[in-house]
């Protein structure tokens, strides 16, 4: 599996005025979580830090290639961008096996015009994501949903969510992620 690699150097300097400073110059100041609990300061050049976001999202892999030439797969944890300004401000890594599965969590994406919506009913969303367990080069980007033939009434329980071989939605009660609705004048155009 080919991953999108990303350089990144260990960061020396910590604190709010060395990460001013860092951003200052173009870079993102973050933090990598490695699988045996090391956490190690890093930095990163912005461009190359969206470039790679852009292409991975958090539901991908990529290739961390540190200064002294290893490279260790993560993934992109949390992205922290400025309330304002169109740039990044800190990012953690989290480093894992690709040989392990992996907890994360998916998008869910609605397609299609449902029979009962066309009726007057409502598209209720419970859920935008949920959790997946698989391994690392099987995270799909999103879980598609096609509603076309839901009427009135008709829910989508999780079990019921159509995930690739291989990766497995974790939840502890089968629990609504969408549902068709009772709209107003729905009951008299189905009648």
């Amino acid at each position: 599996m080919e991953l999108t690699r990303l350089q990144v150097a260990r960061r020396a300097e910590l604190g709010k005025g060395a990460c001013a400073r860092l951003r200052a110059q173009g870079a993102v100041p973050g933090v990598f979580y490695s699988p045996s609990g090391e956490n190690i300061p890093v930095v990163v050049d912005a461009k190359a830090l969206a470039k790679a976001f852009e292409a991975v999202r958090y539901s991908k892999p990529l290739a961390m290639a540190l200064e002294d030439g290893t490279e260790r797969p993560v993934l992109i944890k949390e992205l922290k961008a400025h309330p304002f300004k169109r740039a990044y401000v800190h990012v953690d890594f989290w480093g894992i096996d690709l040989e392990k599965t992996v907890d994360v969590t998916v998008p869910v994406a609605v397609v299609g015009r449902s029979k009962g919506v066309v009726l007057g009913g409502k598209l209720a969303v419970y859920r935008e994501k949920v959790t997946v367990r698989c391994l690392p080069h099987l995270i799909p980007d999103v879980i598609t949903v096609d509603v076309t033939e839901m009427n009135i009434g008709d829910k989508l329980m999780v079990d019921q969510l159509p995930v690739p071989e291989g990766v497995q939605v974790l939840f502890d009660r089968s629990f609504a992620v969408l549902a068709i609705t009772g709209g107003r004048g729905a009951k008299e155009e189905a009648a």
